[in-house]
């Protein structure tokens, strides 16, 4: 095996939904997709190997407290079959809980 130069390229989207569709209490619905391609550093049998995969989520921000959540999937396809070199199909499910705080408010209502 040898180390190589890697590179990412990745690129998303975020649509936001600013009506109350979903259960009182709920600001801002918000969906997220994405795409994403990576040459790894390392590379094995002069093969660099790559890793590929795609990504969503669907978040919203409580009118009621000061959390956000999110709940994202990711898919990918990292390595290559050539080469008689391992492949690996994986998924990833996330859950992030975001705390949003106001800091110098002086003056300021927030309701």
């Amino acid at each position: 095996y040898s180390l190589k130069n890697s590179n990412r390229v990745s690129a998303g989207v975020e649509f936001v939904q600013l009506r109350q569709v979903w259960p009182v209490g709920v600001e801002k619905v918000f969906y997220q997709a994405g795409l994403f391609y990576t040459d790894s550093y390392l590379s094995v049998y002069n093969e660099q190997l790559k890793d590929k995969g795609l990504s969503l989520g669907i978040g919203f921000n409580s009118k009621r407290s000061t959390l956000s959540y999110l709940i994202g999937f990711e898919y990918g396809i990292r390595g290559t079959r050539d080469r008689n070199l391992i492949q690996e199909r994986y998924g990833k499910l996330t859950l992030t809980l975001s705390y949003k705080d106001f800091w110098y408010t002086k003056g300021i209502k927030y309701y």
